[in-house]
């Protein structure tokens, strides 16, 4: 069985469980997971997520992402993208009052911290369902903001046509949705406004230059080199400190039991609230979390079974 990631470049018009789909096929295993969700219609970084790396599958989710954007102003529709039912047109006169300058400034006002309501057709859940199956069946759900965080943008184009569009790059946080912004920019605008384009540059320390694509890895598979593009969860993790567990606290680390800092080395001090990846002689184990209040490593992950 495969064990790691494989940083796919996923293609337009293949949901992410289609590419996992795919990747179960590929690598002849069940276990594999994706890391976060692309639109059917959004193209780039997919980390697939092989064997033991699955249990880190919400970790690397939590990761600041990065995307190329392309988003036409003018319209609304129902999913918030250029897929979707159109629900709304602007006006001539509407569109006419646009500038270059009001654009530029409407989206930039979304850098920092802010709450985001999430698409209708979303697959974050509300009571056990998700948004998207409320939106199928014709009932209205009402949705609060969520906090986001855009770190970066860029204002990349602006072309003021009939209905002006607008490329751009953004950074940002765990849960944020582009469409919504979209969304949110038209309405500031009064105009209206949706997703043409979407591509993922990076994600979980991983960039598009680095992925791989469907082809290439069914290509691999006959040339027997799948391996070639399977990282290791050493890798996947390498954001995170590396601690090594001391011989005499060998059987609580097997066990998953908490760990005292004095039980480790590798650092002189830890921080509150971040992740460290344990090894036991020269193997990554766990993956643990250090709680300050209590002074201790607390067992997030045990990656080795």
């Amino acid at each position: 069985m495969y064990q790691g990631v494989v940083v796919l470049n996923k293609e337009p018009g293949f949901t992410s469980f289609d590419a996992v789909a795919v990747c179960r096929g590929i690598f002849g295993q069940r276990a594999v997971g994706h890391t976060g969700t692309l639109d059917p219609m959004a193209r780039g970084v997919l980390p697939i997520c092989l064997g033991r790396a699955t249990k880190l599958s919400d970790i690397l989710t939590s990761s600041e992402k990065e995307y190329e954007v392309e988003m036409e102003l003018g319209r609304s529709t129902d999913t918030d993208d250029i897929t979707g039912r159109v629900t709304e047109e602007a006006s001539t006169e509407a569109l006419g009052h646009l500038t270059e300058e009001k654009i530029r400034h409407a989206l930039l006002g979304y850098i920092g911290e802010s709450l985001q309501v999430p698409p209708k057709y979303a697959a974050i859940k509300k009571d056990g369902k998700k948004l998207y199956e409320y939106a199928r069946a014709g009932v209205e759900v009402e949705m609060t903001g969520r906090p986001i965080t855009i770190h970066e943008l860029e204002i990349l184009d602006v072309r003021c046509l009939a209905h002006p569009v607008v490329c751009f790059r953004v950074r940002c946080s765990k849960g944020t949705y582009i469409r919504s912004l979209c969304r949110d920019v038209g309405m500031d605008l009064g105009v209206g406004g949706i997703m043409t384009s979407l591509l993922r540059r990076s994600t979980g320390g991983f960039s598009l230059e680095e992925a791989v694509t469907l082809d290439q890895l069914k290509e691999a598979k006959t040339q027997g080199r799948l391996e070639q593009y399977v990282r290791p969860m050493d890798q996947l993790l390498g954001h995170f400190p590396a601690l090594n567990c001391r011989e005499e606290a060998k059987k609580l680390l097997i066990n998953g039991n908490p760990l005292r800092p004095g039980n480790v080395v590798g650092k002189d001090s830890l921080t509150d609230g971040s992740y460290y990846r344990i090894y036991l002689m020269g193997e990554l184990t766990a993956l643990y979390r250090y709680n300050a209040a209590r002074g201790l490593l607390l067992n997030e992950k045990m990656l080795k079974t």
